[in-house]
């Protein structure tokens, strides 16, 4: 019995020893993983501000500007899409969804002698930026409509999207930027864009497509550029897709 019991006592040492060593490389483990967390976010931190030193060098603001938190751009990306309007020069720009970001695209309109068009399906928000656009007197350079989202039917699958009656008058979009509708609103609910806009895009135009990192629409990416003839990837503008897109001519 004497020596079943020293067994069972020197088994139970050897488990006990051996779970703490497990312990131990379990809890280095996590503070290593935790410490690289803390680096990724410090650097992430880093390139937004260093983004947004950028944007006030290229603008200066008659007004506050609106904050990019929430669902606005994140200053990278809104550096990226600042650079590719004054390399391209787009005349009209055309944006899904309103708020910071079309704050920013029309002081860069106003330079370049463009014009923006910003759709909003909620009212609240379009009427913020309309009152941010006054605010800065922008209201010659861009305009925001309301366009609330109605069924758009599409490869036999019904979506909520933007009223198309609202850009009826609407031609020759040589800058397109998709932020909406929101995720929120239901799957794949930025795939309607480009096909129901395409015929309203310039012969040589540019798409940004934001949030490209996720799911959703990285399959409406992936269709588009299987179904639509004349779209070119090219870089990627942060956490964006840009697309060239090209009128093909038969």
């Amino acid at each position: 019995t004497q020596r079943r019991m020293l067994g069972a006592v020197e088994q139970m040492l050897l488990n006990s020893g051996d779970r703490h060593r497990e312990l131990t490389d379990a809890l280095a483990a996590q503070q290593k993983s935790a410490a690289h967390g803390v680096d990724q976010l410090l650097r992430a931190q880093s390139r937004e501000v260093e983004a947004m030193v950028q944007l006030f060098q290229g603008f200066t603001p008659r007004a506050p500007m609106p904050s990019s938190g929430g669902f606005a751009l994140n200053p990278t990306d809104l550096l990226d899409l600042l650079h590719l309007i004054r390399t391209r020069r787009p005349r009209l720009v055309l944006e899904l969804g309103s708020g910071t970001s079309s704050v920013w695209i029309a002081y860069a309109l106003e330079q370049n002698g463009g014009k923006l068009i910003s759709l909003d399906h909620d009212p609240g928000y379009a009427g913020k930026t309309r009152s941010a656009l006054a605010l800065h007197g922008l209201t010659g350079v861009a305009e925001v409509r309301d366009a609330e989202l109605r069924p758009v039917v599409l490869d036999g699958r019904t979506f909520p999207w933007y009223d198309v009656e609202a850009l009826a008058d609407v031609r020759g979009v040589d800058m397109l930027l998709i932020d909406g509708p929101p995720e929120k609103t239901g799957p794949d609910a930025r795939y309607p864009a480009m096909r129901v806009l395409e015929h309203k895009l310039a012969d040589a135009a540019t798409v940004v497509f934001d949030d490209a990192y996720r799911h959703d629409e990285q399959i409406a990416l992936r269709r588009w550029m299987e179904t639509i003839e004349g779209l070119t990837r090219t870089a990627p503008a942060g956490t964006a897709a840009a697309v060239s897109r090209t009128r093909p001519h038969h």
